[in-house]
Parts: structure tokens; C-alpha cells; sequence
């Protein structure tokens, strides 16, 4: 597999993780929440909310290994600015600042500040280190072989 096709592959593996995991904690698991508060029965909602947070520590962990073998710049600018707007949207709602039309419609129920595990925010910030680490480890990568130079060729006998 190709280093291009690795980081679009992560990409779009961090994508759905993210909008999944977002979608999972702003819908099913809200309704849960407000199940077992109205009948008193918190049993179905604990284990759903359990369920999550393993599925969100899971895959901040798969994104970073992703980003770590992929060290790709295109992953890693994606992976900062797409965990970016996940972390920084909901202080921003919180604070009311105004947003742009596309960023407060174009996510209806993803961006919620109410949801039971904040998943967004926690994949999120996730994604945005994950995409950090990208970035180092290309710079690294491409920093390690511009100094090394040519490898010596022995002489002959």
C-alpha cells in the first residue's frame, strides 16, 4: 500500500470514527439518557454509555497509530483542522459567538454541547493530536533524510 493511499485510508477511518462516535452520543445515547431519567432505570443507558466510552478510547488510540504509520502531511493537516473545529465549536456555542451559517447548520445534532459523553469533543481533541503526530513524524522522517545524505559506497577489494 502506497504512503497515499495509507493516509487517505486513515483519513476517511478517522472521519467515520468521528462522525459515527459524534452521531452515536448526540442520538442513541442521548435518547438513553432521557429514557432512564423519565422511568427511573438507568441499566440500558449505563451499559450504552459504557459501550461508548470504550468505543471512543479505542479509537483516539486507532487514530494515532494510524497517524504514526501513515506520517503523512496531507493526514495531518486534515486530522488538525477537522479535530480543531470539533474541539473549539462547542466552547464557542457555549461562549455564544456568533458562527458561520455553514459551520452551526452544516452538523445538526453533531456539534451538541448537551450530549451524554462528549464525543465530539473527546474524538475530537483525539484526532487533532493524532494529526500533530503525523506532522512531527513527517518532519522528523524528512528532516532524518535530507541530513543523511548519500549512503557511501565501499571501494572496491
Amino acid at each position: 500500500m502506497s504512503s497515499m493511499s495509507r493516509a487517505v485510508a486513515a483519513i476517511a477511518v478517522g472521519l467515520v470514527l468521528l462522525l459515527g462516535l459524534t452521531w452515536f452520543d448526540a442520538d442513541p445515547l442521548w435518547y438513553a439518557q432521557r429514557q432512564a431519567t423519565a422511568h427511573i432505570d438507568s441499566a440500558g443507558y449505563s451499559l450504552l454509555w459504557a459501550l461508548g466510552a470504550l468505543a471512543m478510547s479505542g479509537s483516539v488510540l486507532l487514530m494515532g497509530a494510524l497517524a504514526w504509520r501513515s506520517r503523512s502531511l496531507l493526514l495531518g493537516i486534515v486530522y488538525v483542522i477537522v479535530g480543531a473545529i470539533f474541539v473549539v465549536t462547542p466552547v464557542l456555542v457555549f461562549n455564544s459567538v456568533a458562527l458561520p451559517d455553514w459551520l452551526s447548520q452544516g452538523f445538526p445534532g453533531l456539534l451538541s454541547i448537551d450530549s451524554p459523553l462528549d464525543a465530539g469533543v473527546t474524538v475530537g481533541g483525539g484526532m487533532f493530536l493524532a494529526g500533530l503526530v503525523a506532522l512531527w513524524a513527517w518532519w522528523r522522517d524528512r528532516r532524518s533524510t535530507a541530513t543523511s545524505g548519500p549512503t557511501p559506497v565501499p571501494a572496491g577489494p
